[in-house]
């Protein structure tokens, strides 16, 4: 329908470097694209508009500036309002500070980030089903984790863990442990291992990361992708490569999975980026 051809248009803008089109294909969606005030009455879809609008800078600018801590500053206004907001659905308001807390992380600003995401979570856990469980509990488990917490991001990766492996329940009738109906060869084994290898790495597990990594290599690229490179492989690399404290290398491998990735930059791979460049400067 008229909203997802929006979505494309904006998508289309953003791609091509074209970002003020993109923010007026946003206003015509949502009535707005201005952070600094609410917009929609349902929080749910502020959450959506506040998302669209933080990727212009966060996902498709590459060097967005100075311009990217103002947006993040003012999306963190606009959830500190939904949080606040006792008598609205807490999922929307859950989402908002979800976007908020994943936005910091971007910008590798943990601290104020695990904030947002505790309000999040607290909203969360009011709600029958929320709709961003997976994504929100493995945030918490990649904060707590770069933020020295791993106890923490140990609890929260169990529930990470959880909610991958409820997808492969309904096949235990097969006589196999879901450990192996997850790492077996399939369409889409990049993305479960990568999924997996990022459970293994921020709860400690840095010797089940490296087996996942292996098995990710020798699987091929999932149905959706095209053959340029799997960016999700790549930040994995950066990854250990920075657990091994091979800054050079690290340094590369993101490099690489922001090039491969099919639309905008990898978010966590600049986060790891910003990251190692601030720990570069203290050094």
């Amino acid at each position: 329908g008229r909203e997802k051809c929006l979505e494309s248009l904006m998508y289309l803008e953003a791609t091509a470097g074209r970002y003020d089109r993109a923010l007026d294909w946003i206003s015509e969606r949502y009535g707005s694209a201005d952070l600094t005030r609410r917009c929609c009455g349902d929080w749910e879809r502020e959450a959506e508009r506040m998302e669209e609008v933080l990727d212009i800078w966060l996902r498709f600018r590459e060097n967005p500036g100075e311009e990217i801590l103002e947006k993040c500053t003012q999306a963190a206004a606009l959830a500190d309002s939904a949080y606040a907001d006792d008598e609205a659905d807490p999922e929307g308001r859950a989402l908002a500070c979800q976007n908020a807390g994943e936005a910091y992380c971007r910008l590798g600003q943990y601290g104020t980030a695990i904030g947002y995401l505790k309000n999040a979570w607290e909203l969360a856990c009011r709600c029958k089903k929320y709709g961003y469980y997976r994504s929100l509990t493995r945030k918490l488990m990649e904060t707590n984790y770069w933020l020295g917490d791993l106890k923490e991001a140990g609890a929260f990766g169990d529930l990470y863990r959880k909610r991958l492996e409820s997808d492969y329940e309904e096949c235990d009738d097969l006589g196999l442990s879901i450990e192996e109906l997850m790492t077996r060869p399939n369409m889409e084994s990049r993305q479960t291992l990568y999924n997996l290898f990022c459970w293994a790495y921020y709860t400690g597990r840095g010797d089940q990361a490296r087996r996942y990594i292996g098995l990710m290599e020798q699987r091929d690229m999932c149905w959706w992708c095209d053959e340029d490179g799997c960016t999700e492989f790549w930040e994995a690399r950066g990854l250990l490569a920075m657990l091994d404290g091979s800054v050079e290398e690290a340094l590369a491998a993101f490099r690489t999975a922001n090039q491969v990735i099919w639309l905008g930059i990898n978010k966590d791979a600049c986060a790891a980026i910003a990251r190692l460049a601030k720990e570069s400067k203290e050094t």
